[in-house]
């Protein structure tokens, strides 16, 4: 009589172990570079959004506003927006204010996972301004 046991021996065991890990070690990194990726576009809407919200303010004021707040208001220069992104990724900044020109900034906080996001988070973050131009323009 034969006895025959059914299961896996144990160098069959490390063997499948080991490719999982070795897949592992690939496939993580490359998620978080696809998450990271994929949270640009929670920056992008916001400025967008802040973009319009800066012009519709123009409209009514002799400049853009340089602050954002929970209300238009000339006199303080403060325009109706959030002051981050939609998700919290990105925190969002108005600078270099004229009449006619404006910088809009959405800066990932510092130790998120965004921030990690070498191609993106410059010390300026991602950028547009009232004509548009979009920088690093690798990030949009």
């Amino acid at each position: 009589m034969k006895n025959k046991h059914a299961g896996f021996t144990l160098i069959e065991l490390l063997i499948t172990i080991s490719i999982v890990a070795i897949l592992a070690v690939n496939a993580i990194p490359a998620y978080s570079q696809y998450l990271q990726k994929a949270r640009r576009a929670d920056a992008h809407t916001a400025l967008l959004s802040l973009q319009l919200a800066q012009e519709k303010f123009r409209v009514n004021c002799p400049s853009y506003a340089t602050i954002i707040g929970s209300a238009n208001n000339c006199t303080t220069s403060t325009v109706k927006s959030s002051s981050t992104s939609s998700e919290g990724y990105y925190g969002l900044a108005i600078s270099n204010v004229t009449s006619t020109a404006y910088t809009l900034s959405a800066i990932a906080p510092t130790g998120s996972q965004q921030d990690k996001d070498t191609n993106c988070s410059t010390i300026n973050g991602m950028t547009i301004d009232q004509e548009n131009t979009k920088n690093p323009a690798d990030c949009w």
